[in-house]
């Protein structure tokens, strides 16, 4: 299933690295496919297992490890295709 392909890819490279792209992540070549990931990623999200963070200067989404301490929960809506001019 999708969920066992990326989920080790998630956390290995968040091991590795500080962040990770979001719209990296999700890239696929059906949309099908990039929807998952997306929905994927939400459901992480939202278990508090990982969490989004915006770069405003770079106008990216980035997937980070989990804040250890509690944060008050927000929504937030990532479109499944950049901008443009990115």
């Amino acid at each position: 299933t999708i969920i066992s392909l990326i989920l080790p890819i998630i956390f290995l490279n968040l091991k590795l690295k500080d962040k990770l792209d979001y719209h990296s992540c999700i890239e696929a070549k059906e949309f099908k496919e990039k929807f998952n990931r997306a929905y994927l990623i939400s459901f992480l999200v939202t278990k508090g297992l990982v969490s989004l963070k915006y770069d405003p200067l770079e106008e990216r989404y980035y997937i980070v490890k989990a804040p250890i301490e509690k944060v008050e929960a927000k929504s937030v809506i990532v479109p499944l295709e950049r901008g443009k001019n990115e």
